[in-house]
């Protein structure tokens, strides 16, 4: 948040009721007062009060010894805002000493607020709506980002900022006309993003395979000592050497929650490919040890300005250790058994067995006209079969949803949900050009 945004003076200041951490979300009240102690005779004066929301997006890029700018922003609480009267074209007088006047005020921040993109600029920039670009959606949570590409010599900031304001518009009467004076004071407030609601059960687990051939002799029971031609044949893979074909399957969320501690079901499962192994070793179980397996968040913030595009990385979340299993202090496996009436292991239940979580606490997904914060969900699995090790991974995208916020009383208003999609091919405006 821009600390520029606190403004405040004897001639009018504002002062919100809360503490220097308090976030709001979407729906909620501020109460605060607004207050003027500069001493004077006003012959008619209006004191008002209302709130704002920017999203904000700077490139610059860099080239020799000239420098180009790209900025944009949006008005973040589109839609239905109260401005508040708190003094109305009436006399204000404060006297020299006194400690002026105060106004108190509670104003709501709009639960949802309507897409702010002017005709020109549907083409180029996203509607945080969705497909619908009339549909209504939360505003977003405060946010700010700053990248840097030495490289491409691009440098991107962002922010999501929120501020109530307040102005006072004093009147007076110069050489028969009508003179209006302004001064405003301005507070910035915090605003988080909430899933309203108990915690999600449901994280949209979803299976991702990979395939992986082992060759080797001891797939075969009782092979002892390998022959340096036995070791040659296997080196450079050989027809000859017996193969163990298998998919990998792991089955991830699509979806996490900022501070639900509610159990993950990961699992993971290993089914042999009769057709691509050998018919020596069908209807013979093999033991695959699981040595390691590691899940990390990587966060990425795209950027637009004006036409402008740009993407930063930020540093990944571990969400399993690689040393978690190892800390277990015993054997993880899976025995399979290829051939054709062989029976289907049943699925490694990690997300039991290593208590998996959605303990770390990041930024949730969100995306609006020109700023989107999206994640990957980095996998990667280490184990062993006949003294062969392997090691397969890959990326998926996952979202991640804004922590539960529970409304007491029960019943109220549905509201619209976030829309952050995780695929990037939805968001044509964003380049794969990181910085």
């Amino acid at each position: 948040m821009d600390p520029t945004l606190a403004k405040s003076s004897a001639q009018l200041g504002i002062k919100l009721d809360h503490t220097a951490k308090w976030q709001y979300i979407p729906g909620d009240t501020i109460i605060g007062h607004v207050h003027r102690t500069a001493h004077g005779i006003a012959p008619e004066a209006k004191v008002s009060v209302t709130i704002h929301g920017h999203s904000k997006s700077r490139i610059k890029i860099r080239s020799g010894q000239s420098e180009r700018r790209y900025e944009s922003s949006f008005n973040c609480l589109s839609g239905p805002v109260d401005t508040q009267i708190l003094h109305a074209n009436a006399p204000l007088h404060i006297p020299e000493g006194s400690d002026g006047f105060s106004w108190p005020f509670a104003i709501e921040i709009p639960a949802a607020v309507r897409d702010a993109r002017r005709e020109s600029q549907k083409k180029h920039f996203s509607s945080p709506g969705g497909v619908d670009a009339a549909a209504l959606f939360p505003p977003p949570g405060s946010f700010t980002h700053a990248g840097e590409s030495y490289l491409q010599g691009e440098k991107a900031k962002a922010f999501i900022e929120y501020y109530v304001q307040a102005k006072i518009e004093i009147s007076h009467q110069y050489r028969g006309r009508t003179v209006k004076n302004y001064q405003t004071a301005t507070a910035p407030f915090k605003l988080k993003n909430a899933t309203l609601g108990p915690p999600v059960t449901d994280f949209n687990m979803k299976p991702y395979g990979r395939r992986h051939s082992v060759l080797a002799y001891k797939l075969v029971p009782g092979v002892g000592e390998l022959s340096f031609t036995q070791k040659t044949r296997q080196t450079f893979s050989s027809s000859k050497v017996p193969s163990l074909t298998f998919n990998l399957i792991i089955y991830l969320p699509s979806k996490l929650q900022i501070g639900n501690m509610n159990l993950i079901p990961l699992k993971l499962n290993i089914e042999p490919i009769n057709t691509s192994t050998s018919e020596l070793i069908h209807d013979i179980p093999q033991q695959v040890l699981i040595q390691s397996i590691s899940l990390r968040l990587k966060p990425r913030t795209l950027v637009q300005a004006e036409k402008h595009r740009a993407s930063k990385s930020a540093t990944e979340v571990t969400l399993i250790s690689p040393t978690a299993i190892l800390a277990l202090g015993r054997e993880i496996s899976i025995t399979v058994t290829p051939g054709a009436g062989a029976t289907a292991p049943p699925p490694l239940r990690l997300g039991e067995i290593l208590d998996f979580r959605m303990r770390s606490r990041v930024h949730p997904s969100f995306k609006t006209y020109n700023v989107n914060r999206c994640y990957e969900l980095i996998w990667q699995v280490e184990g062993v079969v006949a003294g062969e090790r392997f090691k397969l991974g890959s990326t998926h995208s996952v979202e991640v949803l804004p922590e539960a916020f529970e409304l007491g009383g029960g019943g109220g208003e549905v509201l619209p949900e976030y829309n952050a999609s995780m695929d990037v091919e939805e968001l044509p405006w964003f380049a794969y050009h990181e910085i």
